[in-house]
Formats: structure tokens, sequence, C-alpha cells
């Protein structure tokens, strides 16, 4: 990985590299407000999950042929990676986004607005 990628803790996996677009700055970027991007297990690099470790809510991606299909959980992030590794299908909400460059900001609006309207 080259290292502008690791400066800006991008996914490794190309086909997430536009999670977060571009044109940021300190201020701006999600990173660094905490927002991680990455695999919701190893074992399934097609899902991608978009969260702040330990705080509830997060998201998991996964890209379909014309859009991307956001799953909106109230857990925190370590909890939905242990249901994917288990046996336990979590509860969550589906929102429909744009696959384009930055979508990881539309998710980061869904989880905010869950957060805020379940006072999480």
């Amino acid at each position: 990985m080259s290292t502008f990628l690791k400066q800006f803790k991008c996914v490794e996996d190309r086909q997430w590299m536009g999670v977060w677009g571009g044109g940021h700055t300190r201020e701006t970027d999600p990173t660094m407000n905490g927002w991680k991007a990455k695999p919701v297990i190893k074992e399934r690099p097609d899902v991608l999950m978009i969260g702040q470790p330990g705080k509830p809510v997060c998201a998991t991606v996964i890209r379909l042929k014309d859009r991307l299909d956001v799953a909106v959980y109230l857990e925190t992030p370590k909890e939905i990676a242990e249901a994917f590794k288990g046996d336990r299908v979590p509860d969550a909400r589906f929102v429909p986004v744009a696959d384009v460059s930055g979508f990881g900001l539309a998710v980061i609006r869904e989880i905010q607005a869950d957060r805020t309207n379940h006072d999480l």
C-alpha cells in the first residue's frame, strides 16, 4: 500500500477506495473524527463496515449492480462484526446510496441520523 493511502487511512481493497471522496482538509476528513471503513470481517471483503469504534450505530455496505446497499445497525461495529462471524442476524434499516466517490459521507449522515433519532 502506498504511503499516501496509509496517511489517509483508506481501505486497502481497491473496490472501496472512493469511500471518503477527496479534497478534505484535516477538519473535514472523516478519519480525523474517528470514522473507519474496513471489511466487516476478513472472510467478507465484499462487505464494508463504516463506523466509529466503540460507538453505537454503524453500517455495512454492499456494492450492487447500480447502487450501494447500506444496512444501518444500532449496535457497535464490534458487535456487528461478531454477528457476521456467528449465526446471529442483527436488525437493520436498509438505505440505497448512490455508488459515487465519497459515498461514505452519505453513510455517515445516515448513522448520525439514527444516533439522533434514538438518543444514542
